[in-house]
């Protein structure tokens, strides 16, 4: 005859199991909890971080749960920046105000005083050449500084250790922002 054990048997048996699981359980949370506070005394946040996950997995085997699997190392960077290579950090259009030379001065001038020559007579067209020439530079360098107006592309290349320079392009030099470019000279070019 068989003895097949009773419900109030096993009831007892899993009770008398339980019983020092439960106060290893308890006292590996205690234990964890001050595991805890002392992470939270770490002077840097990787070091708490640390401190957190050796904590965690001292627990974890105080309840009998594998080991968390290591992290996997760090992705490698997409691009390994060569000697003089920066990443381009931005790339903006402005437009440029034209530098007044001596042609619009000379031009603005010689112009000005022929037209005021032709006003008045005597002492009075005097002055108004005199006038008229300094009008006429006055207008011929600000029509040559207009019309010497243009665009320019400014990219913003950080280099390592955080220096950044900008460099001027007359056309659009077709970077994108995260490229990898290469100091040539007073310039950037891809590598």
């Amino acid at each position: 005859m068989r003895h097949t054990p009773s419900v109030l048997h096993c009831a007892l048996l899993f009770a008398a199991l339980a019983a020092p699981l439960g106060a290893q359980a308890q006292s590996a949370q205690a234990r964890y909890r001050q595991d805890l506070q002392i992470c939270d005394q770490e002077s840097t946040p990787e070091s708490r971080m640390q401190c957190n996950r050796d904590a965690t997995a001292t627990y974890d085997r105080a309840r009998g749960l594998p080991a968390a699997a290591p992290l996997p190392p760090p992705a490698p960077r997409a691009q390994t920046l060569c000697e003089g290579c920066g990443t381009v950090a931005a790339v903006n259009e402005e437009e440029r105000e034209g530098h007044a030379g001596a042609l619009g001065t000379i031009a603005g001038g010689v112009i000005g005083a022929a037209i005021g020559h032709q006003i008045g007579g005597g002492f009075g067209k005097q002055l108004a050449t005199v006038a008229g020439a300094a009008g006429g530079v006055y207008g011929g360098r600000a029509l040559e500084e207009r019309a010497g107006r243009h665009v320019v592309w400014v990219v913003t290349v950080e280099y390592p250790g955080g220096m950044t320079q900008n460099y001027d392009f007359p056309a659009n030099p077709n970077f994108r922002v995260g490229q990898m470019v290469r100091r040539s000279g007073e310039s950037v070019t891809l590598p």
